[in-house]
């Protein structure tokens, strides 16, 4: 699970293959990511917060496009499964009026 760098939209993935990208402030999946053939080990966005990019359990990382919810490209060449190596690393914390974001 991670933010997008300005706070508006999670995306998780999930043991069914998947990844949700979702509404902060409404909560509703705002659209399912579908092309991995096993669970979704990890996803983070872009800087720009305009790609996804996931590791999965099937060997592989594939580049989203936020937007249209695409895969532009499927990268191969791992002999197992793709995780985030550094996940928490990358945390950061902010005060916004009286809300904590975790970004």
């Amino acid at each position: 699970v991670v933010f997008s760098s300005d706070g508006t939209k999670i995306a998780s993935g999930s043991n069914d293959s998947a990844i949700r990208i979702w509404d902060v402030r409404s909560g509703q999946c705002e659209n399912t990511l579908k092309g991995h053939d096993d669970s979704v080990n990890s996803v983070v966005f872009s800087s720009d917060g305009t790609k996804i990019a996931s590791g999965s359990l099937d060997k592989t990382i594939r580049i989203w496009d936020v937007r249209s919810g695409q895969c532009e490209n499927t990268l191969k060449g791992h002999d197992d499964s793709v995780n985030m190596g550094c996940q928490l690393c990358c945390v950061f914390i902010r005060w916004n009026e009286d809300c904590l974001w975790i970004t």
